[in-house]
């Protein structure tokens, strides 16, 4: 369904007008897990490889008013399932299953006059602010090649990396943004994907409009709130037949704020916070109304960089959620904390990491309670334009804390 829309509108684009050269680039992984186990008693040890890549392109006009960009990229790091269905993920993406990942996507933007840019097809993460603990904090190492643990998450996956932050778009629809005065954006952003869904209507669409205002201050940092969509605040209990636009998160709109200190004496900080908005739901056989007030987030970032020492640090804590039960007993849900750090030192060609972090989970309502930790030390040796890699890798989840998981990674990375 994606590429019917994106692909055609890509190559429209470059059959229109005068344009500059197609710029070119790509991105060839290819590694192994040399071997992996676990703590638990008769466990066998495995092994895996993992292949992957992205070729990239990008045009605009002379003129710089009218511009694309075209990304085809597939992997293979699992011979289980191997299937080529398409298929649509929890996400609401449209992706290959598994194995053979083929993931086109596209846009095209424009730009009327300088202050304003309209941007239509898929809608990247140009509008995050969540740069020092989302990718910046791991970069390829753990996006691409596997090789650093919590890339997406915090230890044990009890909450994201971007928790307190706004984390940008990563759908297919449109976005708007306007720069009234310097240091000034304004931008709204329209998932048109949701209406892709069966029985999706027009509300399910625009009543998830994200928008966002920054402010920018030269030598000082930005200023940014956020917005993303979530409905009309009522959730039905979703069940296997509902599609995900009737769970609880996808219902419920969040607002953030967030502050980035750029470049100063060497370091950057950035401090966020959400509030999601309580979201109902009505029990018409007992008619009452059960409310949901998810967690209050907020999240840290530090960078540290000195000559051939960088230093970066992130942490994340969730509060103050709960749900009024039918009884009108009040489930509180706990406390979440996570931490994490990423020190570097450059030996002059080789790179020395130590990745490492935990999060914590207090008890819940079932008297449980959760630690997850990783320690991830690894190296990194730049060829040209190859990076090579090998580490090691140890971790728990946290949710069975008897059970911990190892793993020897190396992987070859290649730019173009």
């Amino acid at each position: 369904m994606k590429k019917k829309f994106m692909l055609p509108a890509f190559f429209l684009l470059l059959c229109y007008g005068a344009f500059a050269d197609i710029n070119l680039s790509g991105l060839l992984v290819t590694g192994a897990t040399l071997l992996e186990g676990t703590s638990v008693k008769g466990d066998d040890l495995r092994a895996s490889g993992l292949l992957w890549g992205r070729l990239d392109a990008s045009t605009e006009n002379e003129a710089g008013t009218i511009g694309g960009f075209l990304r085809v990229q597939a992997g293979l790091n699992s011979v289980e399932n191997n299937t080529n269905t398409l298929i649509w993920d929890e996400q609401n993406f449209w992706r290959w299953s598994n194995a053979n990942m083929v993931d086109p996507y596209a846009w095209v933007w424009w730009k009327p006059i300088e202050q304003v840019k309209l941007q239509v097809g898929f809608i990247h993460d140009f509008f995050a602010v969540s740069e020092i603990v989302a990718w910046d904090f791991n970069s390829n190492d753990a996006e691409d090649n596997n090789v650093a643990l919590a890339g997406y998450n915090y230890s044990g996956n009890i909450f994201d990396r971007s928790t307190g932050f706004y984390n940008g778009a990563w759908w297919l629809g449109a976005a708007l943004s306007v720069s009234p005065i310097d240091g000034l954006t304004m931008i709204v952003a329209i998932p048109y994907r949701n209406g892709n869904q069966d029985q999706a209507t027009a509300a399910d669409v625009y009543q998830d409009t994200n928008a966002q205002i920054t402010y920018t201050i030269d030598g000082l940092g930005r200023f940014a709130l956020s917005f993303k969509g979530g409905g009309n605040s009522k959730y039905k209990l979703a069940d296997e037949n509902e599609p995900g636009i009737h769970n609880i998160e996808a219902n419920a709109s969040t607002l953030y704020g967030s502050f980035l200190l750029g470049r100063y004496e060497n370091m950057s900080i950035n401090a966020g916070v959400a509030y999601t908005l309580p979201v109902e739901r009505k029990d018409k056989e007992n008619d009452t109304v059960i409310t949901c007030n998810l967690p209050v987030a907020a999240g840290l970032g530090f960078r540290y960089d000195y000559g051939k020492f960088d230093f970066k640090a992130r942490a994340a804590v969730t509060f103050g959620g709960s749900t009024r039960e039918l009884d009108g007993i009040l489930l509180r849900d706990p406390v979440k904390l996570g931490f994490g750090i990423n020190p570097s030192y450059d030996l002059g060609g080789l790179r020395l990491l130590f990745n490492t972090g935990f999060s914590f989970s207090a008890e819940n309502a079932n008297d449980s309670s959760a630690f997850g930790w990783h320690i991830n030390p690894y190296v990194t040796k730049r060829i040209g334009a190859c990076t090579l890699y090998a580490g090691f890798q140890v971790e728990s989840d946290g949710m069975n804390r008897d059970i911990i998981r190892w793993g020897i990674p190396v992987a070859c990375q290649l730019e173009f």
